[in-house]
């Protein structure tokens, strides 16, 4: 293994989605004799990173801000922080970052390496349309700015290969931020007492509505039948019909939850009707490595977890009738799971496996 000596700084909106999601890919740059700094809004995980020894530094941003007078203060803030810290590379997760260190790329006089990981586009584009304009705007130029680009589904790289056609700038596809196939194994004999599971950041674009719907249904004809809604919500409209459904006992919403890895393992079909720009959902990718069948849509990165009756359903967004026929195939042949067992494990092994995913992203810095 070749090492570097190289500064790498890692920029989020969060601390958090650095150390849960990103840790192990710290841990593989570290290896490399890579030099790590993280830079992330004020928040919870900052001691963590600094007993493992790595650098915080908290960067005054607001990740969901539309106020331009905020806006102004982050990217002065985030201009300081590469000025005074001079890193070699910087690696970038999440939309503002992107759009702030490609412009100070352009600003800054120190030259460093731009890399921006694209993790979905989110509800990045979904303001009104000032800010959609504005934001497409400042996106698409910040690009050019980038020697690598990194998308997570097929989707995403066909749309930067059309927003960013600069010969210096390379575009590839690494399938998405990979699982630990090693914390999630999968327990066959395990029982299943929940027959449906949706865990996600409730929002309606997650596809809650017609989840709601579609238990509502369900359950309606047969009592018997669990479904389960793991998450936190923000939104009030949502929240509360969610809370009508759990006390009408048509769901069982569970709130947001540490452990999540055991109701998976004890849910037969884990299900997301997302129309969200994803990148490839988390949940899915543990769904994968714990063999677990999976409903999901036909949509941008989804699909890429789901083979059509191999492992899984994939279903049309917005549809709660294409929803629930796909609960009702599981529900209506009882050795439908037991034939599936072993496949949706295989694709997590071949295509998801954090450290082979991990590795192709050093490996891919390696080469710039």
């Amino acid at each position: 293994m070749n090492k570097t000596n190289k500064k790498i700084m890692l920029i989020s909106n969060s601390f958090e989605f650095l150390w849960t999601a990103r840790i192990e890919l710290i841990d593989n740059l570290k290896l490399y004799g890579y030099e790590i700094l993280v830079v992330a809004e004020k928040g919870s995980y900052v001691k963590d990173f600094k007993d493992k020894n790595i650098q915080a530094i908290e960067w005054k941003i607001k990740g969901q801000s539309k106020n331009i007078f905020h806006e102004l203060a982050s990217f002065l803030d985030l201009r300081k922080i590469i000025k005074n810290e001079k890193p070699d590379i910087v690696f970038n997760f999440t939309i503002k970052p992107i759009i702030y260190a490609s412009i100070n790329k352009f600003l800054i006089r120190h030259n460093f390496l731009l890399i921006s990981m694209i993790t979905g586009f989110g509800n990045s584009f979904s303001f009104k349309k000032k800010y959609f304009n504005l934001i497409a705007f400042l996106f698409k130029h910040a690009l050019i700015k980038n020697d690598l680009l990194i998308a997570q589904n097929e989707d995403d790289k066909a749309l930067l290969l059309k927003w960013c056609r600069h010969k210096n700038t390379k575009v590839i596809k690494i399938n998405g931020s990979g699982v630990n196939l090693d914390k999630f194994k999968p327990d066959h004999d395990q029982e299943t007492p929940y027959q449906f599971i949706l865990a996600s950041r409730l929002i309606k674009e997650k596809g809650v509505e017609e989840y709601l719907e579609a238990a509502d249904i369900i359950k309606d004809k047969n009592k018997d039948i669990t479904f389960i809604l793991a998450g936190g919500c923000d939104d009030p409209n949502l929240l509360e019909k969610i809370q009508r459904s759990h006390s009408r006992g048509t769901i069982n919403y569970i709130g947001h939850t540490k452990n999540i890895k055991s109701y998976l393992s004890k849910t037969m079909v884990v299900v997301l009707p997302s129309y969200y720009f994803e990148g490839v959902p988390r949940i899915l990718l543990e769904a994968l490595a714990l063999d677990k069948p999976i409903i999901t849509t036909n949509w941008r990165g989804c699909r890429d977890t789901v083979v059509h009756n191999y492992n899984g359903r994939l279903i049309d967004i917005k549809n709660t009738n294409s929803l629930i026929e796909s609960m009702n195939y599981f529900l209506e042949d009882s050795n439908i799971v037991s034939r599936m067992a072993g496949r949706s494990r295989k694709l997590a092994e071949e295509k998801f496996d954090r450290d082979k995913v991990n590795n192709k992203i050093t490996k891919s810095i390696n080469k710039l």
